[in-house]
């Protein structure tokens, strides 16, 4: 079992002049138990760590500005897959897309189960200073997401 940080920030589409919070996001795909990725915009490449997601691994969940806070955990239900994986359900997949919002449905997903959404946001100061939130799937010891959450139920 692996343990990791999934952030979702901002994303602005310019050409539809839209601007997703964050919160919105994160609540949901929490919603759909299902995490999307989109390709990195610095390197229109799949996210780092994207092919090492397992069915079992543990996810904390980390908001960006203006929010800058952990909201919940979940554990992996799915190791990632890409929009035309034959693993996917065609209706799920159209009830993820949201209609009209880009964001809900990107190319890659992982399949959440045993979701805890946090009563109240935790503060990013319970990451050691200096990590690095930059990317969209962050590596965490076991140590440190046991220290995040606390008591987090076990699945």
């Amino acid at each position: 079992m692996a343990y990791w940080l999934f952030t979702v920030s901002m994303r602005k589409y310019h050409d539809a002049g839209v601007e997703l919070d964050p919160m919105n996001t994160y609540s949901t795909r929490m919603d759909d138990s299902v995490w999307g990725f989109h390709l990195e915009e610095n390197r229109k490449q799949p996210p780092r760590h994207l092919d090492e997601l397992k069915a079992g691994d543990r996810v904390v969940f980390y908001i960006a500005s203006p929010y800058s806070a952990l909201a919940g955990v979940a554990e992996l239900d799915s190791g990632s897959m890409h929009w035309n994986d034959p693993r996917r359900r065609p209706e799920e997949w159209a009830r993820w897309s949201h209609e009209d919002n880009p964001d809900f449905l990107p190319p890659y997903v992982v399949m959440l189960r045993n979701i805890v959404r946090w009563e109240s946001l935790r503060p990013k100061d319970l990451l050691p200073q200096g990590f690095m939130l930059q990317g969209s799937i962050h590596s965490l010891e076991q140590e440190l997401y046991e220290q995040i959450c606390g008591r987090c139920p076990q699945a």
